[in-house]
């Protein structure tokens, strides 16, 4: 009860802190002074007339507008004009300020759209924003493997990352996208080092949108045996297997890996959109890569396989674990749910990819 109260609340305060950042408060407060300064003139501008009664000590009070009029046009127009002083100032700083939040869009999926969802950014957020940068490949070659690995390293090659997405102190990058788990995991890892804040946009099954994971934490925890009880094969090789939109089963794992994998799963079970909270996702990932150092540490493990049934967001934050020269080799195998098996892998590498020979 406890741990669901500070949940709840930390999300109000992130969604809090957060509106409050899109806010220009000095342009918003400029403006209300300018709406009051202009509106006061006409109410304050007016006199006022008390008749009494015949035979009263006094017949009557007037304070007319003309003795008023010079006070109140005098305090509207210093209202007005520091409203126009505050709203300037906030838009003046609006033009110095570098365009430093980056969009990536990864496509890689037959009938899916190649537009960046711009409606997921604030108003403000738009003045910002650097044009969009797909990722992958068009959607007429979407089902040739071997043409996306070699987009994938072309990618890599001319430096896009570097030169088009990361450049220019960049401060946040909103990345999503839909492709195949493998190549998701392999573009995942291309933003293994940037310091600049990651923001994960999903589509959300339910009703198609797009949509940031600014929802509630759910408390989701990992299950899985200890580590320690999976060991290599005879070739060096260890598995992972993680299920979160569906269950894995073990049938359908490479015979020779088979009692050699770790199992994954969480408390709330499978679903579509299971991690809907960024702080969420990066802890769950977190812990994923800590099993992954545990089986890097292996003296007798050459190659790590992941058997990865998880939505785009997740594939892309495991990718972004990948650290090389402290893990073994990764080797992501992609399932066909026609075949019901794991047909063909992606060995992931420092900058590069390519098809792995199963």
């Amino acid at each position: 009860m406890l741990n669901s109260f500070w949940l709840k609340s930390k999300w109000i305060i992130e969604r809090y802190m957060e509106t409050r950042k899109k806010l220009y408060p000095l342009a918003v407060l400029g403006t209300k002074l300018v709406i009051a300064s202009l509106s006061a003139i006409p109410v304050l501008g007016c006199g006022l007339v008390f008749t009494f009664p015949e035979g009263f000590i006094l017949s009557g009070i007037q304070y007319g507008s003309q003795a008023i009029s010079t006070v109140t046009f005098v305090l509207s127009f210093l209202t007005f004009l520091i409203g126009v002083v505050l709203i300037y100032s906030d838009v003046k700083k609006l033009g110095d300020i570098p365009r430093s939040t980056a969009k990536a869009l990864i496509t890689g999926m037959l009938g899916t759209s190649d537009r960046f969802p711009d409606e997921l950014l604030s108003r403000s957020e738009h003045l910002v924003t650097r044009e969009t940068v797909k990722l992958g490949i068009s959607e007429l070659t979407a089902n040739d493997i071997n043409a996306q690995v070699e987009m994938f390293n072309s990618e890599v090659k001319v430096r896009i990352y570097e030169r088009f997405i990361l450049h220019n102190d960049c401060a946040k990058i909103y990345l999503g996208g839909l492709a195949r788990i493998p190549f998701l995991v392999a573009y995942g890892s291309c933003f293994r080092a940037v310091s600049a804040k990651i923001k994960y946009f999903d589509r959300f099954h339910m009703d198609g949108d797009w949509r940031l994971l600014n929802d509630e934490e759910k408390g989701a925890k990992l299950i899985y045996d200890n580590p320690q009880k999976v060991q290599p094969n005879d070739n060096g090789q260890i598995g992972i297997s993680i299920s979160f939109t569906q269950a894995i089963q073990k049938k359908q794992l490479s015979p020779a890996l088979k009692d050699h994998t770790l199992d994954i799963k969480t408390n709330l079970g499978n679903e579509r959109n299971l991690i809907t909270n960024q702080g969420e996702l990066e802890r769950v990932s977190f812990e994923i890569q800590g099993i992954i150092d545990t089986f890097s540490s292996l003296a007798d493990c050459d190659e790590i396989h992941f058997f990865i049934a998880v939505q785009s967001t997740v594939a892309l934050e495991i990718g972004r674990r990948f650290q090389e020269g402290i893990h073994k080799k990764w080797v992501i195998h992609n399932f066909n749910p026609t075949e019901g098996k794991y047909d063909w892998a992606l060995q992931v590498n420092k900058n590069s990819i390519h098809r792995y020979t199963l």
